[in-house]
């Protein structure tokens, strides 16, 4: 979604309609292109561990294999560099071959190698996110001079608006999942911590940084500062005594 809105932005001489289509036709063959890509290598690397599994390896002679571990790793890191290296959105790819993979490729694994898969996934998780969060400590300072040009009155709409449509956002999409829900219904609270917790991470920070480089007048700067200080107005609220 980010690259069609700059891919229309950058273009000229073509009418507001040309552009809308142009940007919906480029959002659906990203989105399609990388569905498939990520579809295709997790059907395939599944399909290895299942040769692999009938064919070679003996679970009764080892608790956990080198090979089995090795697959599961490069597969995801394959689909997502493929992805983007291609032109494509490397977030959608690995979103839907973690799904499959979760599914079909999970369950061929022996037990010791699923522990020690899910204990490598999690601490990845943890020093990337601990990375992350250094980052945006040093790149509060870093674009100090930004903070003239946003101004006070910029950064403090920018929290509310954030938090409005990430409201609105939530509320209706978990109302039009609810209506298919009838058992399980996704509940206040839940819906309550996505809001909340979903409003910081990796991606808006890449993506931000993204800007910097896209908008040479400071305009990048002031998108990567006002996404800094939203990130850091989360995680300090969350830290506030109650």
């Amino acid at each position: 979604m980010y690259q069609t809105i700059i891919n229309a932005k950058k273009s000229t001489g073509s009418s507001p309609v040309t552009n809308i289509v142009m940007s919906a036709a480029s959002f659906l063959l990203i989105f399609i292109g990388s569905f498939a890509i990520g579809t295709i290598i997790a059907f395939f690397t599944a399909y290895v561990l299942k040769r692999y599994r009938r064919e070679i390896y003996e679970p009764s002679k080892k608790k956990y294999n080198r090979a089995e571990i090795a697959i599961m790793l490069v597969s995801p890191i394959s689909t997502y560099l493929l992805s983007q290296g291609i032109g494509l959105s490397g977030i959608v790819s690995i979103l839907f071959s973690s799904l499959i993979l979760s599914q079909y490729a999970a369950e061929l694994l022996s037990y010791e190698s699923r522990r020690i898969l899910k204990l490598l996934y999690q601490t990845g998780a943890y020093v990337c996110e601990s990375a992350v969060f250094i980052f945006l400590g040093m790149s509060a300072v870093e674009y100090y001079p930004a903070y003239a040009k946003a101004g006070m009155t910029l950064l403090l709409g920018n929290i509310v608006i954030v938090l409005c449509a990430r409201y609105f956002n939530i509320g209706i999409c978990s109302m039009i999942c609810n209506c298919g829900r009838v058992r399980k219904p996704i509940g206040g609270i839940y819906q309550l911590v996505m809001w909340y917790s979903g409003l910081r991470g990796t991606i808006a920070y890449i993506l931000a940084l993204q800007c910097a480089s896209e908008f040479k007048d400071g305009n990048g700067d002031v998108i990567v500062l006002m996404t800094i200080i939203f990130a850091l107005f989360t995680v300090l609220y969350i830290l506030l005594p109650r």
